[in-house]
């Protein structure tokens, strides 16, 4: 049987390099329609119901097979009108702007 780190160790290069492209292309609050597709393209890769709430929030539902307690997440998808001074192979490419940034649960 596959465990559930062994899942996760099969995709992280994947959601890594999802989360850095995110990061280069970074738009401002109400703006973020480029990275709404992309977030939708994934949630339809997977098979997940979303809805589009206002111009550029999505819903999405992940619904497991038993029944118990619900639990919402949250993410926030606009960019900071800051410079970026890292100097990374994903930095922004868009000047002025900051991109997303995740933080990493291990």
């Amino acid at each position: 049987m596959i465990s559930i780190m062994d899942k996760v160790k099969a995709i992280e290069e994947y959601i890594i390099n999802f989360r850095r492209e995110l990061h280069e292309h970074p738009e401002l609050s109400g703006q973020e329609f480029i990275t709404q597709e992309k977030i939708m393209r994934e949630l339809d890769k997977l098979k997940t119901p979303y809805r589009k709430a206002g111009n550029t929030s999505l819903i999405a539902t992940l619904k497991g097979d038993k029944s118990g307690k619900t639990i919402a997440l949250r993410a926030d998808i606009d960019a900071l009108p800051v410079t970026e001074e890292a100097d990374l192979d994903f930095k922004s490419k868009i000047n002025g702007l900051i991109g997303l940034r995740l933080m990493r649960i291990t």
